[in-house]
């Protein structure tokens, strides 16, 4: 069986179509978790509503905690030998999504399998299908450094992926984060031993609503406290593997995370708290702890900016930032004048 996790909050006008989705699979032995996180509008009541009329769908109210906490509590009550998960604005535009997740995952005897998805506008118009990935790594198993590398890449949607439960029993989201919530939660999984992983690009099932008003898209300081510590969750979980290849993806990934936090502090948007976000987050201190930790493991320190302060590098990059926009609008006035 398979438990399917939906948060909700404030959903109301994206909800009935999201449970249709999953009303309509070809595959038929599921649990649906409808987790309320202290709705205001009618969510809840429109999830009552459907759990009435079909047993294997589970509602759960909950004071607001955020969707990392809701995800959680579906996962303390999940009794599937698998699990996907599901975001109440969003639907899966394909019937047989889940019959297709399944066979693959319990023919090749993998612990993850993951699908695609295309992006729709708010109205539920189609903006654009995600490139396919279709190359040596499709279709094929994987282990989680091939995966990382290769399929994932920037997209650590977990919702495009069918887990098998056993690989989740010690593992849940980190509630009070607002951003990068999912690629923490991959981290932890695929540096787990022995996870079997297979992509099947052809699955394209999942219907993301790209709307104006999304956490994502809404300027917040605490979005670079995350991305921070996305980094610092990749050093802590250096020593969780022995895969040298893996060891050197998290060890990369603790850097990027560390530079792009600084690089977008030095955007407009964020540059005027950028000395109150170093003191409050104490990111010399945590570089010392980068450097301090690449040393204990041998690792060779190729990037010389981690050797700047904080502020110097923020500086620097705040310059490249101011440059290239007047090179974009010298570009744009000889354009147009030409």
């Amino acid at each position: 069986m398979i438990s399917i996790i939906v948060p909700v909050y404030n959903t109301e006008k994206y909800i009935k179509e999201c449970i249709k989705s999953v009303l309509c699979q070809t595959y038929t032995t599921w649990e649906l978790l409808l987790i309320d996180d202290g709705s205001t509008d009618k969510s809840g009541d429109i999830c009552e509503e459907y759990a009435q009329k079909d047993k294997r769908i589970k509602v759960i109210h909950q004071k607001n905690q955020g969707v990392s906490a809701a995800r959680n509590t579906a996962l303390d009550n999940a009794t599937g030998d698998y699990i996907i998960f599901l975001d109440a604005d969003d639907f899966w535009c394909e019937s047989t999504a889940l019959e297709k997740l399944i066979l693959t995952a319990t023919n090749h005897n993998v612990d993850l399998v993951r699908g695609e998805y295309k992006r729709i506008n708010e109205q539920g118009g189609e903006l654009n299908k995600n490139t396919l990935q279709c190359n040596n790594y499709s279709n094929k198993i994987l282990d989680s450094y091939l995966f990382l590398e290769h399929i994932v890449k920037t997209d650590f949607f977990c919702v495009l992926s069918l887990f098998k439960t056993d690989k989740l029993k010690s593992i849940r989201f980190e509630v009070g984060r607002v951003f990068m919530e999912d690629m923490i939660f991959y981290l932890k999984v695929l540096t787990q031993q022995s996870v079997r992983c297979i992509y099947v690009p052809e699955t394209l099932f999942y219907a993301y609503r790209q709307c104006n008003n999304s956490a994502s898209n809404k300027t917040n300081i605490l979005k670079l406290r995350d991305s921070l510590h996305a980094g610092l969750t990749a050093m802590n979980l250096y020593d969780k593997t022995n895969d040298l290849r893996l060891k050197k993806y998290l060890q990369q990934m603790c850097i990027d995370r560390y530079c792009s936090t600084l690089k977008w502090l030095a955007h407009d948007k964020y540059y005027n708290k950028h000395t109150q976000f170093i003191s409050e987050y104490e990111v010399k201190r945590l570089r010392n702890e980068i450097i301090a930790w690449m040393k204990k493991n041998s690792i060779q320190i190729k990037k010389t900016i981690l050797y700047l302060k904080p502020l110097q590098l923020v500086w620097i990059y705040r310059l490249r930032y101011i440059l290239s926009k007047l090179k974009y609008s010298f570009l744009s006035k000889w354009n147009t004048q030409q």
